[in-house]
């Protein structure tokens, strides 16, 4: 029978991912037993490998993906925008969602604002300040009251909070890797130096979670980018008729795309 140095050998180097407990592996690494490590890098070479040929080639793939920021004159938005395409383009997938998350939130504050003020000119700090207390939900509430959105717009708005705002903005990664498992995943007892191949639901492993979600960042972020660009783009074109009609006048009916 094989012992636990071999097996470990044997499936490290025919595996495409290796998961390995903490505490196991220092369990292991008490007792004596000599485990496969990751060649450690430098610093240097990690920026090499940052900006290597092939992470070059699939920023470029990406880049094309994002979609253009619209021709706003908002400084904070445009800021907003930069810091997703930076996001995007290096690949940090997750981080650009949670910045689309806060980008359509902010939209939402920033649109209400500009109606309740009367137009684009007048600012009022304190006024604004009361508009940064909210949250997504009140800021959803908060255009509702002023004639921004339609029954559909709050209703996609909400099921993006749910879905994709509120799990990436708390990190709920249990939540965002839900629906992600791995078919045939060698398994092994270090106890009994068993080896079990089964299905792994990530819903059922933390470790196996911080794996997979690269792998739903890669999957959710050019759906949340196109419907964070339709929120700011609708609006935008909101307040502009908003700005130029009547207040008795019906609001325009329009939605933004669902993600």
């Amino acid at each position: 029978m094989k012992n636990i140095e071999e097996l470990l050998a044997e499936l490290v180097g025919g595996a495409d991912m290796v998961i390995l407990n903490p505490s196991t592996k220092q369990r292991l690494k008490d007792s004596g037993v000599r485990i496969p490590e990751a060649q450690e890098i430098s610093l240097e070479e990690a920026v090499d490998l940052l900006f290597s040929e092939k992470r070059k080639k699939a920023a470029l793939e990406a880049a094309r993906k994002i979609p253009a920021p619209p021709d706003i004159p908002i400084t904070s938005v445009q800021s907003l925008y930069g810091e997703i395409r930076a996001a995007a383009t290096l690949g940090l997938f997750g981080a650009a969602i949670t910045l689309s998350g806060i980008l359509v939130e902010y939209m939402l504050k920033y649109a209400a604002y500009k109606v309740e003020m009367g137009g684009f000119v007048k600012y009022d700090p304190e006024k604004w300040d009361e508009f940064e207390e909210l949250d997504f939900s009140d800021a959803i509430g908060r255009a509702n009251r002023n004639r921004l959105l339609t029954k559909e717009a709050r209703k996609m708005l909400h099921e993006f909070r749910e879905r994709f705002r509120n799990p990436y903005n708390h990190y709920n990664i249990k939540k965002i890797t839900s629906n992600y498992y791995a078919k045939d995943v060698s398994v092994l007892n270090t106890v009994t130096n068993e080896i079990e191949v089964k299905d792994v639901k990530a819903i059922d492993s933390p470790i196996f979670q911080a794996q997979v979600k690269p792998i739903a960042d890669a999957d959710n972020i050019f759906d949340v980018l196109n419907f964070a660009n339709s929120v700011v783009v609708y609006l935008w074109y909101k307040i502009q008729h908003l700005q130029s009609v009547a207040n008795t006048e019906k609001p325009v009916e329009a939605s933004p795309g669902a993600p």
